[in-house]
């Protein structure tokens, strides 16, 4: 998928530009994959479908498809991090998380919305990742979130997330922020 954004400076790669067009693909990535049922997953998918972000692949944490290690059970509940792999068109820019977000707003947060509703926080775990060339940065919620806070958060991301400040962040819904953790 193409996203259209806007460049708040000039870019160097593309001198003269108005616009610089990201691409992305959309993972949904399980852990631990062996106690994610196909019709999870399946509703899962369906659920990221309706709210309008095209999922390209699903995959798995590494050793998670087979038995746990011996004497240690799997972690409950699973968990879905969707997955925002980042093109080599959008890694030279900065604060790609924001802009990547920015773009897919209304989306998202229908997206983990109708997720957190579908899924109790006993049922499944949910989280975001950017994906880019040399940065990875994750976005966590807490089990307990409701809808509404997974949306504000989607919402704070954009407007006010600080998403160089680190690698890891996140979301406090009695401050209404994301923490650098």
């Amino acid at each position: 998928m193409l996203l259209v954004l806007q460049c708040r400076r000039p870019n160097r790669r593309f001198p003269g530009c108005v616009s610089v067009t990201p691409d992305f693909e959309l993972e949904l990535h399980y852990t631990p994959w062996a106690t994610t049922s196909p019709h999870l997953r399946a509703r899962v998918r369906r659920i990221v479908l309706e709210a309008g972000l095209p999922v390209a692949r699903e995959t798995k944490a590494f050793g998670t498809d087979g038995p746990p290690p011996q004497g240690l059970p799997w972690a409950t509940p699973p968990r879905v991090d969707l997955r925002f792999v980042v093109g080599e068109s959008s890694t030279g820019r900065d604060e790609v998380g924001r802009h990547l977000f920015e773009s897919v707003r209304p989306q998202l947060k229908a997206a983990m919305g109708a997720l957190r509703r579908a899924f109790p926080k006993t049922e499944l775990g949910i989280g975001l990742a950017t994906f880019a060339k040399q940065r990875r940065t994750l976005y966590a919620f807490r089990h307990d979130d409701a809808p509404g806070d997974l949306e504000a958060g989607i919402d704070a991301l954009v407007d006010r997330c600080q998403h160089e400040q680190a690698r890891v962040h996140g979301w406090d819904r009695t401050v209404q922020e994301w923490l650098p953790l």
